[in-house]
C-alpha cells in the first residue's frame, strides 16, 4: 500500500456531487467488469480502517465552475399533484402542458471544468487503471460530462485520504474521528450521510464531511 494523489485532467466539464469519493468510483468500475455487487465493494484496491475506506472526496484543482444544462423528458412522476406548491391566492395551479405530455425540459447543473483529484492509501496502479475504465466521472457521465483525459500519480509520504490538518478529506463517522485524525468542533461541518459503498443503502450516521465549493 502507497500514499498518492490522483490528479484527472478532465475532457469535458463535470457534474460533481461534494461528497463523491474515490472508493464510490472504484466500486462502480468494478461492477462494470464482473457484473458482481458484492465482488465489486470488496476488491476495492485502497486500505481500510474499520469499514472506512482510504479514499478522499472529489478535490478541486485547476479550473474553473461552470453552468451545465442538459435536456430531458418529464417523466409520469413529474406529474404528481405532491410535486406541485401552489403560491397563488385563488388556489390553482397552471401547469402549460404545450408539446405533449412528455415534452422535454432543461435541467441546470453546477459544474467544475479543468482538473480534480483525489487522495487515498492503496495500490495506485490498480487505481488508475480503473478509473480509466470508466465513461466518466460525476453525474451524467453517459452523456459525456465528466470525460476523463490524463491521469498523474504523485507518491506522498502521509496519508492524505481521511484528513489534512484536522480537518476531514471524505465523510468520517463521529466516532471514527479522533482515529482518523480529525479534530471536531462547532465549525466543523457534520450530516448524516452513508459513508461507505454502497452508497444507496445501508447505515446513516453522523459523519464530517468535506465541502467542496
Amino acid at each position: 500500500m502507497e500514499n498518492f494523489r490522483a490528479h484527472i485532467t478532465l475532457e469535458t466539464p463535470a457534474i460533481l456531487h461534494e461528497l463523491l469519493s474515490l472508493d464510490a468510483l472504484l466500486a462502480a468500475a468494478l461492477y462494470r467488469r464482473s457484473g458482481d455487487v458484492e465482488q465489486a465493494h470488496s476488491a476495492i484496491p485502497l486500505a481500510r480502517t474499520e469499514g472506512l475506506w482510504h479514499g478522499s472526496s472529489v478535490i478541486l484543482g485547476r479550473g474553473h465552475a461552470v453552468t451545465i444544462s442538459c435536456t430531458r423528458r418529464l417523466r409520469g412522476r413529474d406529474w404528481e399533484p405532491r410535486r406541485f406548491t401552489d403560491q397563488r391566492k385563488n388556489g390553482r395551479v397552471r401547469v402549460l402542458t404545450g408539446g405533449g405530455r412528455y415534452r422535454p425540459e432543461v435541467d441546470t447543473y453546477r459544474g467544475w471544468a479543468g482538473e480534480i483529484s483525489f487522495a487515498a492509501r492503496g495500490e495506485a496502479e490498480a487505481v488508475k487503471n480503473l478509473l480509466l475504465s470508466l465513461p466518466g466521472i460525476g453525474a451524467k457521465a453517459r452523456a459525456g460530462h465528466g470525460r476523463i483525459g490524463e491521469i498523474e500519480i504523485e507518491a506522498i509520504e502521509h496519508d492524505e485520504s481521511l484528513c489534512v490538518a484536522g480537518e476531514p478529506r471524505r465523510p468520517v463517522p463521529v466516532r471514527l474521528c479522533r482515529k482518523a485524525g480529525i479534530t471536531v468542533t462547532p465549525e466543523t461541518a457534520c450530516e448524516k450521510v452513508r459513508w461507505a459503498p454502497p452508497y444507496w443503502q445501508g447505515e446513516v450516521v453522523a459523519c464530517a464531511v468535506p465541502r467542496l465549493f
